[in-house]
């Protein structure tokens, strides 16, 4: 079923109504899904929290850069358009920028009434400062709106040979859903039945008390995190049980899943279960490998890799077994 992706677009208001009327023209023209700030006003916190849940649903950022600034966000000084473009970064969404040539924004200046309307004037330091970042990522230089279309439509098949979208497709029939409950039924069947025969079998791998040793030694997870958004980082630590930690992961690799994702899901429990007023949480890189090398020497995981070479984890049948144990 073909995918369409959700494309975030982002921009100030005023000045370049008629760019982003070209950017919804063309995402829509590509069968794909515009979403964008008409649809808040910055400001508001809580419109804020609203746009970065849209943010985390979008697969692609995309932002406008003409001459102005925007408006300030008060606690960080910044303005929410970079405010939005970092926090796309920051969770990794794909992003890409189409930046108004200088001959492109003088055009805009000489047809408007105000000149200040177009261009940067009280905060020309923070707009320089964020147009060198925006540049430093993937951009096109535009020269009018039919550059904008023709930019979204070359950018999005270049991110689309690099990245594999989520993306979103059409709901199911009927008669497919009707089949897909049917086939869950089944599963439910086999694996009750499962479980039942898990009950009466007898672990010979390995004595009683080695598996409790392993399952109850403690690991020491340093950890780093931020209570608010763009608030520094402090670090600190979690003690959890090798069980506590299997329990943790072993949902969330039911089938092959990029060790990316599962790291971040990791984290994201990690947070909700002991930091959850945390704003975020992250583990080390050498200490979540850790991890993966206790439960692959038990035979608990097994790695591999997809098309892209990116590596995958997924429980082995004894590792699926050990979970049915636990929960019951």
């Amino acid at each position: 079923m073909k995918k369409k992706l959700q494309i975030f677009i982002s921009s100030t208001y005023k000045d370049l109504q008629d760019e982003r009327q070209a950017a919804v023209e063309a995402i829509l023209g590509s069968n794909n899904i515009p979403a964008g700030m008409e649809l808040f006003k910055a400001g508001n916190n809580s419109q804020w929290e609203i746009i970065k849940k849209w943010i985390n649903d979008s697969d692609i950022y995309m932002l406008i850069l003409g001459g102005r600034y925007g408006s300030i966000e008060p606690t960080s000084k910044k303005s929410y358009t970079q405010l939005e473009y970092e926090y796309a970064i920051s969770k990794d969404i794909p992003v890409f920028a189409t930046v108004l040539s200088d001959s492109f924004i003088k055009r805009k200046e000489s047809i408007g009434s105000n000149p200040d309307d177009i261009s940067e004037h009280s905060n020309k330091y923070l707009y320089d400062e964020f147009k060198k970042l925006v540049m430093s990522k993937m951009v096109k230089i535009v020269d009018d709106c039919k550059d904008i279309k023709l930019a979204i439509h070359e950018s999005l098949s270049e991110l689309k040979e690099d990245y594999d979208f989520e993306g979103w497709t059409r709901g199911v029939s009927d008669s497919t859903y009707n089949n897909l409950v049917e086939q869950n039924s089944k599963l439910v069947q086999e694996v009750n039945e499962l479980k039942e025969q898990l009950k009466q079998k007898t672990d010979l791998k390995q004595p009683a008390s080695t598996q409790s040793e392993f399952w109850n030694k403690e690991i020491i997870l340093n950890v780093s995190g931020a209570v608010e958004f763009m608030e520094k980082l402090r670090n600190s630590q979690i003690t959890l049980k090798i069980n506590e930690i299997f329990q943790i992961i072993a949902p969330l690799i039911m089938t092959p899943t990029k060790s990316s994702k599962v790291k971040e899901d990791f984290e994201q429990s990690l947070k909700e279960l002991y930091m959850p007023n945390n704003y975020s949480l992250y583990v080390e890189d050498n200490q979540f490998q850790k991890i993966k090398a206790l439960l692959f020497s038990k035979q608990l995981i097994k790695l591999s890799k997809d098309t892209k070479d990116a590596e995958l984890i997924e429980l082995t049948s004894d590792g699926t077994e050990t979970l049915i144990e636990m929960q019951n």
